[in-house]
């Protein structure tokens, strides 16, 4: 992730946000992003889920609400689970031609049919994190944002405002980051309401003396 000053543009000219026990940026780097849609059941497709694996170097993810990342030599991906027949993936804007043969090929070789369609352009993505990200974002969403509730490892389909999006979560040793994907013509929409949110977030929980642009 990028580390940027506050003030600092990034991607697509919103400014990174620091709001006393937050932070919120778009990402600096654009991620290839690919929508898979096609049948695992069947002993055709579970022998199709194993191969998909190999592909990614990690299990590709059956479980509702639930995403894998990881990679092998050609590099980084994440697999998010949309529905039973439906995933968003991620991985270096450059990988996208290899993985999608490499998929097509699986699917061939257990006669699958499957859908690939490129969506780069199709999404922004936005970060969140700091220690107080939690009790933001349970202001924002009609969700339990509660670590029981909401672990690391989990993607959800929600409601911000009147626009859909997904939400991620995942971090490091530096704590929870989560991770909103939102259509890029609602991109703005998206973003002023969540700077509209850190403002009241900012003031209920007592920042005083500090500047809030």
């Amino acid at each position: 992730m990028k580390e940027a000053a506050k003030g600092e543009m990034v991607c697509d000219g919103y400014p990174r946000l620091e709001r006393g026990d937050f932070w919120m940026e778009s990402s600096s780097k654009v991620w290839g992003k690919l929508g898979v849609r096609c049948c695992l059941e069947g002993k055709g497709g579970e022998a199709l889920h194993g191969l998909f694996g190999e592909t990614l170097g990690f299990d590709w993810p059956l479980s509702p609400c639930t995403y894998g990342e990881g990679g092998k030599k050609k590099g980084w991906h994440r697999c998010m689970w949309l529905g039973p027949d439906e995933w968003l993936l991620m991985c270096d804007e450059g990988e996208l031609g290899s993985l999608v043969q490499g998929l097509e090929k699986a699917g061939l070789s257990e006669g699958v049919l499957l859908s690939c369609v490129e969506e780069t352009d199709q999404w922004e993505h936005i970060l969140l994190g700091g220690e107080g990200v939690r009790m933001y974002l349970g202001g924002c969403v009609m969700m339990d944002m509660e670590e029981v509730g909401f672990p690391r490892g989990k993607v959800v389909g929600t409601m911000l405002g009147n626009v859909r999006v997904l939400l991620l979560c995942g971090g490091g040793d530096g704590g929870d980051v989560f991770e909103i994907l939102v259509r890029r013509s609602e991109a703005s929409y998206v973003w002023r309401m969540l700077e509209m949110s850190s403002r009241i977030h900012y003031y209920r929980e007592g920042y005083e003396g500090m500047e809030c642009e």
